[in-house]
């Protein structure tokens, strides 16, 4: 599959990467990762891309799957070729406390300004590595809020001590549960970090698009995030997280 960078790396899912002279930049609590026309390399990391951008999936036989009606189908044939990343958990959790009641933009932008503050200068490169939960958790609150994240940054502070030396519970729920007892993290965040990073292809975040497309697209009678979510998983399946995707980033660029 011919993937399409630009929508997978810089839409609705990381924060973390730029592009820059035909060349994506994606920066890590460790180092660099460069893909430039297809080759990619890594600096101070070894993350194993196949199973980041999902190539380790047969996404032309989930496509087929979840192409359940003409909204989903016009999705998939404008928005071609993107794939859910399989993120690190850390790096995703962190990203998505700054996410709430913020545009992509403005997300992107704090990122950075955290990572010049408390990240480590990446050899021979113009980027700066993506803060530690520790190096977070020592910040001064006010200094964290000048990367303009306002009430979110006691949250950050208080949930990057939590996370330092966090172990997960092994069910989806367990999972679940324990993110939304954290500082900052809602019911939405905790659904993008099980998409986004730990792969459960089967959730759906509901945030205004995803609300308003179950409303105004698919006519969905419930009201309350979470039954629209479970609608959606019930739907279009174990690959819902999927037809989600395709669904934000369509009607959101359309």
């Amino acid at each position: 599959m011919n993937l399409n960078l630009q929508t997978t790396l810089l839409g609705g899912q990381a924060f973390n990467w730029d592009y820059i002279d035909n060349k994506y930049y994606g920066f890590t609590h460790n180092g660099l990762i460069i893909i430039d026309n297809g080759k990619i390399t890594q600096i101070n990391e070894n993350v194993d891309m196949d199973e980041y951008l999902g190539n380790h999936l047969d996404y032309e036989s989930i496509k087929k799957e979840i192409n359940k009606d003409k909204h989903i189908d016009e999705a998939i044939k404008h928005i071609k070729n993107i794939t859910v990343l399989k993120q690190d958990f850390l790096l995703t959790t962190t990203s998505y406390i700054l996410a709430t009641n913020k545009n992509i933009p403005a997300i992107r932008k704090s990122i950075r300004v955290l990572s010049q503050m408390y990240g480590t200068p990446i050899p021979g490169t113009n980027h700066n590595t993506f803060p530690t939960t520790k190096s977070l958790a020592l910040a001064p609150i006010e200094d964290l809020k000048k990367a303009s994240i306002g009430y979110r940054a006691p949250y950050l502070k208080k949930t990057a001590k939590l996370l330092t030396d966090l172990q997960l519970p092994k069910q989806k729920e367990d999972i679940r549960k324990l993110l939304i007892s954290m500082p900052g993290i809602g019911a939405k965040v905790a659904d993008c970090i099980l998409l986004y990073s730990l792969g459960y292809l089967d959730t759906v975040p509901i945030d205004r698009w995803m609300y308003n497309i179950a409303k105004d697209i698919y006519q969905v009678s419930y009201t309350k995030n979470e039954d629209i979510s479970k609608w959606y998983t019930e739907y279009f399946g174990k690959y819902a997280g999927i037809a989600g995707q395709y669904l934000f980033e369509y009607y959101r660029l359309k």
